[in-house]
């Protein structure tokens, strides 16, 4: 079963933008629409303690799951309500998603119910093939002027809108209630993965003329999140914002003034431990290679300490593997674009034992590390046994036999006994991101030379070393 506390604890993707437009300690009022199992609500609920949260969810198994979870974190400031917003008060056909990936070794979690729709589905179905709808059945509606009507509710300070392709349906159903809302954060599709549902465009276009302005924008190529602020509600905010958009625009029109930017507009984030993403993605851009494929190996978080998710936000796609079950669950929601395995790798397919410690980054197959993991004082948790695949089966099944453009491995002890057995005759990767120093707090740690000599006999060069991860280039591919 999926840990919430992790989910609970994680932080909420948008933390600073609501911490620059809001108290911490205001009464603000929050609509979670498609709450799903309540777990975003309950962490608005969190993050602003005196806030009343609304949280919407039409289909009864998940709003009982709601109910649950506000009972288990004795949250009292979450107000569940087991009705769909949309344009028109009254019934409607609600199609209810089921199903679980072919993979999926753990029990107790719905993983299929989290992609309902007021919607028939489209390419939904292309993109999570184990996804199925088979049930159709009939939900209350509502919209969010009848609801503030009658709950005497005269502004909304936040909504956070996850609806798989109804967004325009709710956002219709305002009325005038839509100049009373400060800030929305939704979900937006670039692709149809609903029967005629309004893809970014649309909403744009939707969000513009109501007269608020886009201030981050995480849509791919297929799916991503938007967020937008009403700035009649924050008028020093919206002279701020609108000087910055107007010399960025001067600035590179004329190409020819340094003129102070925000410091923003030069911010560059990482994901990863050491900054390793950047690196990698400075060699493709320089390269002239903007989409590239990846298998991370040891993938740990979808984005906490991870090489992959700076690409996968920009578009491109590849293979994680994390044995953790818990983790691996993680990775199932948040990279759904993604292949995702929860296994292990290793220099041959089979079962191995899996040591889970309680710092779970130092989680491991090997026997040696385990036995030095607790010399250390790291408490042992938990050991499972995991299946097991060759690296070559894994690039073979998931890549048609092409290998990767780059391949990410921390495996905590195990690093050598992968790359060792890749087959670089048939599978020679442009990049090889490898942790190649021992775990130690106090950066002493001793570094691998045998990965290193290995991987450079191999043709390549060492293009970068962040102490913890050594970056290398294939030979051929940087110089040339």
């Amino acid at each position: 079963m999926i840990n919430n506390e992790i989910y609970l604890n994680s932080p909420i993707e948008i933390e600073r933008e609501l911490l620059e437009y809001f108290n911490k300690n205001s009464k603000l009022v929050i609509f979670d629409i498609g709450s799903c199992d309540g777990l975003d609500s309950i962490k608005y609920s969190r993050f602003f303690p005196n806030s009343i949260v609304y949280s919407f969810e039409p289909l009864t198994k998940n709003f009982e799951e709601i109910n649950r979870n506000i009972a288990v974190y004795k949250e009292k400031n979450i107000k569940p309500i087991n009705k769909a917003l949309s344009d028109v008060k009254g019934l409607a056909e609600f199609h209810v998603s089921s199903g679980k990936p072919e993979d999926l070794k753990v029990e107790g979690w719905d993983f299929g119910n989290k992609s309902s729709s007021l919607l028939e589905p489209d390419k939904t179905l292309e993109i999570h093939p184990w996804l199925k709808f088979e049930e159709k059945i009939e939900v209350e509606t509502i919209t969010i002027s009848n609801f503030c009507n009658e709950n005497s509710i005269n502004e909304i300070d936040f909504i956070h809108m996850d609806v798989q392709g109804a967004e325009l349906k709710v956002l219709s159903g305002t009325l005038d209630m839509i100049s009373k809302i400060k800030m929305i954060w939704l979900e937006v599709e670039n692709v149809e993965l609903y029967k005629s549902q309004p893809i970014k465009k649309d909403i744009e276009f939707f969000m513009k003329n109501k007269g608020f302005t886009k201030i981050k924008d995480t849509v791919s190529n297929i799916a991503g999140d938007q967020l937008w602020v009403n700035f009649n509600f924050f008028p020093k905010k919206r002279l701020t914002h609108f000087i910055w958009k107007k010399y960025e625009s001067i600035f590179l029109k004329k190409k020819k003034t340094h003129i102070k930017i925000s410091p923003e507009e030069y911010l560059k984030k990482s994901y990863s431990q050491c900054g390793e993403d950047l690196i990698i993605d400075y060699v493709f851009k320089v390269k002239g290679l903007k989409n590239y494929t990846f298998l991370d190996i040891g993938a740990h978080h979808p984005y906490y300490i991870n090489n992959t998710f700076l690409s996968y936000s920009k578009g491109n796609r590849g293979v994680s593997i994390e044995p953790n079950p818990e983790f691996y669950n993680f990775f199932l929601n948040e990279r759904p674009f993604d292949v995702n395995l929860n296994i292990g790798i290793s220099d041959q397919n089979g079962v191995l034992e899996y040591f889970l410690f309680d710092n779970p980054t130092l989680n491991t197959f090997s026997t040696e590390e385990k036995d030095i993991l607790i010399s250390k004082g790291y408490k042992l948790l938990n050991t499972m046994y995991i299946n097991v695949l060759n690296i070559n089966d894994i690039i073979k099944e998931h890549f048609n036999s092409k290998s990767p453009n780059v391949i990410f491995i921390d495996v905590e002890g195990f690093d050598y006994q992968i790359i060792s057995s890749l087959n670089f005759d048939k599978y020679y990767p442009d990049v090889i991101c490898i942790e190649t120093i021992s775990y130690e707090t106090n950066g002493s740690g001793i570094k691998n030379k045998q990965i290193i000599d290995f991987i450079e006999n191999k043709g390549y060069i060492l293009y970068a070393d962040t102490n913890v991860n050594s970056i290398f280039v294939k030979r051929d591919f940087w110089i040339r």
